[in-house]
Parts: C-alpha cells; structure tokens; sequence
C-alpha cells in the first residue's frame, strides 16, 4: 500500500511580501486583462503594497481597478491614487 502525505508548511517573508517587481509585474497583467480597467492604468509596489495610478473616465473605472488588485497573492495593501477625468 501506498500512502500520500499532504501536509504542507509554507514560510512567508517578513510581513508576508515577496519580490515587488514579481508582484508589480503580475498586479499590471491584472489590470491590463481586465476590460473594465481603462489602458494607462498603472500599478507599483513596495513591500508588497500596491500604488495604482492613471487617469480614467469615471469612478466605476478606478474602483474596478482597484477590485482587480485587492485580495490579489502577495498584495498587502492598495493605495489607489487614479484621477478621474474632469474630478468626478
């Protein structure tokens, strides 16, 4: 008989970030596949927290950027710094 053991131990970074250029690069694919995510929006990252920044035409467009990245592997927090056109 044969016996398979799942138990597994994963050890995370000091405050659970890791390569925020990894991270910053995965954030922005996010971003760039989502259609409701306007082109121009960017993403960078620092220790694991997320600056999104950009202009878009409305506000549903920043919070559906920022719905993209929030809860995202590796994110700790987002800081969403968009504009939106014309202050709305």
């Amino acid at each position: 008989m044969t016996g398979v053991d799942t138990l597994l131990a994963v050890a995370l970074p000091s405050r659970g970030y890791g390569d925020d250029a990894a991270l910053a690069q995965i954030v922005n694919t996010a971003l760039a596949a989502d259609r409701a995510v306007p082109d121009g929006v960017r993403a960078t990252a620092r220790e694991g927290d997320v600056f999104l920044t950009g202009l878009v035409r409305d506000s549903a467009q920043r919070a559906a950027a920022e719905a993209t990245v929030a809860g995202m592997p590796g994110v700790l927090s987002v800081t969403n710094q968009i504009e939106v056109q014309g202050g709305a």
